[in-house]
């Protein structure tokens, strides 16, 4: 059984976003988070662990609660608090609104953002090694990883409706969620992405910039070379008919992979 290093995960995140969203969302949306959590839940589900712990839980609902009684827009109770948020902001930067009534809210109950020691993805920490070692893990220490190769079948899935997984037809909003998944897998202490999947990624990226859509932006801006072609919201439809061309021309297919079924944790 895979030991739950991390179960409550939520307030370290938030208090890590709150600082720079740009930075971590690239965007500074209500829902350009939402995202990134979501990726983040589902690996810790499809690993066998609760996606949110109880605790985590009851911030939210507590806060779905608070912020109904502020009555944004009644008739979205409790599990709607995003939207209430919209009520308030619709506005792209939304995220700052959410952050500064979710503050309020932690300090009626005696807690704050600023207090909780921030999360910090694993991405950054292979940045900076010598500020922020990684913690070293043996063979005993790591369960086995049934699903090292988790981003064609992920890939494959999405394609289907990108709509209904990620809540977006946008590179952005797919590169958020796999971003969460990776990150939740990382923090676990296991691979984040497989040594295989990264190469998909890297020869896609060779491959398109072949292409030279945008030849300064060379073959690590893959996701860049997308926007460059398709900056419209449906740009995810681009991506995956590039992918899969490109999948072709090293005789694979998304068609001929099964597709990832996210795992519904029971609580």
């Amino acid at each position: 059984m895979l030991e739950d290093k991390n179960p409550n995960w939520l307030l370290p995140m938030l208090a890590a976003i709150r600082t720079r969203p740009g930075s971590y969302l690239g965007a500074e949306e209500i829902r350009d988070l939402m995202r990134l959590t979501f990726g983040y839940k589902w690996a810790r589900g499809d690993l066998g662990l609760c996606q949110e712990s109880a605790s985590d839980k009851e911030w939210l609902d507590q806060f779905g609660e608070w912020l109904n009684r502020r009555a944004a827009v009644p008739a979205h109770n409790t599990p709607w608090w995003m939207y209430q948020i919209y009520s308030l902001d619709p506005s792209d930067k939304n995220i700052h609104t959410f952050f500064k009534f979710f503050e309020e809210f932690l300090q009626t109950k005696g807690q704050s953002l600023d207090a909780i020691e921030g999360w910090i993805p694993h991405a950054i920490r292979r940045l900076f090694p010598s500020d922020w070692p990684r913690e070293e893990t043996t063979k005993t220490d790591v369960p086995e990883d049934k699903n090292p190769n988790w981003l064609l079948p992920m890939l494959a899935a999405i394609r289907t409706k990108p709509g209904i997984y990620i809540g977006a037809e946008t590179i952005h909003a797919l590169d958020l969620f796999t971003f969460g998944y990776e990150e939740a897998r990382d923090d676990l202490g296991i691979c984040g992405m497989s040594a295989s999947d990264k190469e998909w990624l890297a020869k896609f990226g060779e491959w398109l910039a072949l292409r030279a859509a945008e030849p300064e932006l060379g073959s690590r801006e893959w996701s860049h070379q997308i926007y460059w072609l398709d900056p419209s919201d449906k740009n995810i439809h681009t991506f995956f008919k590039l992918f899969e061309e490109f999948l072709q021309t090293k005789g694979q297919s998304l068609d001929a992979v099964e597709r990832w079924v996210p795992t519904f944790s029971s609580d």
